[in-house]
């Protein structure tokens, strides 16, 4: 499978986390840093961080349906590069405040039908709604679609019906 420039983005980062780990030193990081940016396939991917854990497929996509019982990822949970979220009627609540991302994007695309599909997102990260159809439902984004440097954008797309799509940023409360 060829690879694309998100691809090797991701192994990069995969590779200046272990270095920054201790996993690797810098001539290392240096030679394999190379070779991803100059890879073409899946495959010379997947040699440059084999011994380091786990690449993520990058056609993995995480199906979420909230048919008449809720749906929440919540606490620490590995982010996948896509998200099918759908709910009927009931909701579904994304926390990504805890979350693991080692993505730069995330593509989510929702279908709420009657629900509401909620994201609790980091305040350093980004949200865009542009490919986003509201139609009869309602959208409210309280986060820059620009994330700050290094950190996660989020791209919600899909067609809204008459649910509703709220992504906020955390609230912390002292108890």
């Amino acid at each position: 499978m060829r690879a694309g420039d998100s691809d090797r983005d991701e192994v990069v980062a995969l590779l200046g986390d272990a270095f920054a780990a201790g996993r690797i030193d810098y001539e290392e990081l240096h030679h394999r840093t190379d070779r991803a940016v100059s890879a073409r396939t899946m495959g010379e991917l997947r040699v440059l961080v084999r011994d380091l854990g786990p690449i993520p497929d990058p056609g993995a996509v995480l199906v979420l349906n909230a048919g008449l019982g809720r749906q929440v990822r919540s606490g620490p949970w590995e982010v996948p590069p896509r998200l099918l979220v759908t709910a009927a009627v009931a909701d579904v609540r994304l926390d990504f405040t805890r979350a693991v991302c080692p993505h730069r994007e995330v593509h989510v695309e929702v279908r709420p039908g009657l629900g509401r599909v909620r994201l609790l997102v980091p305040r350093s990260w980004g949200v865009s709604l542009v490919g986003l159809r509201t139609g009869w439902g309602s959208v409210r984004n309280d986060l820059p679609p620009q994330p700050r440097s290094g950190r996660p954008a989020i791209i919600v797309a899909g067609r809204l019906g008459v649910g509703r799509v709220d992504v906020r940023r955390p609230r912390f409360s002292l108890r």
